[in-house]
């Protein structure tokens, strides 16, 4: 896959940016109600940030993106993980709508397309449907929280569903457009440590 110039710009801008929300939020962790959850969250940015530098190193040694699983991927995953875990503690006994099985339904849709994309490549298929299944739960447990959390922390899970809905959208392009809507991503993730670090500050979720 060719790599366009954009992109090398949005990923150092993007590792950057990572690079500064751990370290602020990890020292903002103590000033809120949940330092632990805080630098929880603080190293799934760092992993999420792993990822970002593992896919960089790739495109600079080798001049083109990865095909199938890469220890990019790998990072990207496991920052979701972090997310998905931490939005299942707050959407603990809350109840689910109907309605969000659609959430679960629209993801397979847009895998479906980076599969047939693929090429007949097993690699990238398995990749395709891990994250396939990795963001049906992160899209389910964001919009079962937004539909009923009315807190402090409601910012942050309007946040959660703009990065969702970007990363959806950065899935299926490609070239510059590909760099400008991993730029919007970046944007998302700052939008959530910030949202984040408020929300905890003024409200407990570990009960």
């Amino acid at each position: 896959m060719k790599i366009w110039p954009m992109e090398d710009v949005s990923n150092v801008i993007q590792m950057i940016v990572l690079i500064v929300t751990v370290v602020l939020v990890w020292l903002s962790a103590d000033r809120t109600k949940e330092p632990t959850i805080a630098r929880f969250f603080s190293l799934g940015m760092f992993v999420y940030f792993l990822g970002t530098l593992f896919w960089s190193l790739y495109i600079l040694l080798f001049g083109e993106a990865t095909a199938g699983v890469s220890p990019a991927d790998i990072g990207w995953i496991g920052a979701y993980c972090f997310l998905i875990g931490f939005l299942q503690i707050t959407a603990k006994g809350k109840r689910r709508p109907k309605w969000l099985i659609i959430m679960p339904v629209l993801v397979a849709c847009d895998t479906a397309v980076w599969i047939s994309w693929a090429g007949g490549n097993v690699g990238s298929i398995l990749n395709d449907v891990v994250y396939g299944i990795i963001m049906s739960v992160l899209a389910w447990y964001i919009f079962a929280n937004i539909s009923e959390n009315k807190g402090h922390l409601r910012p942050f899970y309007i946040s959660a569903a703009y990065f969702f809905i970007m990363e959806m959208v950065l899935f299926t392009s490609w070239g510059t457009a590909y760099a400008y809507f991993d730029l919007m991503t970046t944007a998302g993730l700052v939008a959530m440590a910030v949202t984040f670090v408020r929300g905890i500050s003024s409200e407990e979720v570990a009960r």
